[in-house]
């Protein structure tokens, strides 16, 4: 139900459940356990967001190589 009510209050749409990387997120939280803080609104905008794209660019680059 936490989870149902995180989508309804945000406004998420139900196809993120469809998202490959949804259940790799509810496995990561509970191999966490209780008392798990998420990461913050500022990091989630800032330095998260440049982890994730600094994926990208590698991904993006290894294609670019071959």
């Amino acid at each position: 139900m936490c989870v149902a009510r995180f989508f309804y209050d945000c406004y998420i749409p139900f196809n993120c459940a469809h998202s490959i990387y949804y259940q790799e997120m509810i496995d990561a939280i509970a191999s966490i356990g209780f008392g798990y803080k998420g990461p913050s609104y500022d990091a989630l905008r800032v330095k998260l967001l440049a982890e994730v794209k600094n994926e990208v660019n590698l991904l993006i680059d290894s294609y670019r190589s071959v």
